[in-house]
């Protein structure tokens, strides 16, 4: 397929828990900085974190959900791409693509598949399948699996003319406890021995981590990849983001966060 930009520069954030929605932050920032030439891919890390999606709200004992996950040392966000939670810590590498909407319109799987394509490229050496895997967390149609269990999500955000396609990358870690932390939130969060719909109802044997596949992806080397098997790119000039841009946005999205997880982060 071609791809709407013409080069690719790259910022990369090891985030604290000072400001759990500090990813958010950054990429509202860097919308003003492509255009129709150029795309930006910014890759970071968190502590341990969770990113609550719109439906997680609606759980009918939300503030026991989220107080679950602040009793196992988790902050959280409401997140504004994706529609369920996701885990972030140390061991998993985000990344957003972001590129202007070009004159001919990118569906959404169109935009989608550019980012699969990168994945594909960053990592060579396995078979990655695209596809629902429906006992994982925050699963979608654009979960990406490797002999059947899931490595990696996507989730898609648009802005005016501008998109932005995340994805989550399981580098290694204990990805059972993970799904364990999840399964048990929704369980709380029901007030309910089962998880139903819309909830997935998690099950440890549906993901995996790179490091788990015996791979030899570390971290280290997933970032080369990225940086260099698709695109050739260069450092972003983190200089062009101002403090006074990045406080903006951190108190427009603050106003978005609920009272209950303001209360448990603080």
């Amino acid at each position: 397929m071609s791809v709407p930009f013409s080069a690719i520069t790259y910022l990369h954030n090891d985030f604290t828990n000072e400001v759990p929605f500090m990813s958010s932050v950054y990429n509202q920032s860097l919308y003003s900085h492509v255009d129709a030439d150029n795309a930006i891919l910014h890759i970071w890390t968190t502590p341990k974190q969770v990113a609550l999606g719109p439906r997680d709200k609606q759980l009918p004992d939300f503030p026991a959900a989220i107080a679950w996950l602040a009793a196992n040392d988790y902050t959280m966000y409401n997140r504004n791409a994706g529609g369920l939670a996701v885990i972030g810590d140390a061991d998993i590498l985000n990344a957003s693509l972001i590129f202007q909407q070009p004159e001919q319109p990118l569906s959404i799987d169109a935009a989608y598949q550019l980012v699969v394509t990168l994945l594909q490229k960053t990592l060579p050496d396995l078979t990655l399948t695209t596809g629902e895997v429906p006992t994982s967390y925050c699963p979608g149609t654009y979960d990406i699996s490797v002999n059947g269990q899931k490595i990696a999500g996507l989730a898609q955000h648009r802005y005016q003319n501008k998109i932005a396609v995340s994805f989550y990358l399981s580098i290694a870690g204990d990805q059972a406890y993970r799904c364990e932390i999840i399964r048990q939130m929704y369980l709380i969060g029901l007030q309910s021995p089962v998880i139903t719909a819309p909830y997935p109802d998690v099950q440890v044997t549906s993901m995996t981590t790179l490091a788990a596949l015996n791979t030899n992806y570390s971290r280290v080397t997933v970032i080369k990849n990225l940086t260099h098997n698709w695109f050739p790119m260069t450092p972003f000039d983190r200089t062009l983001i101002s403090n006074a841009t990045l406080q903006h946005h951190i108190d427009r999205l603050q106003r978005r966060q609920s009272a209950a997880i303001g209360a448990l982060n603080n």
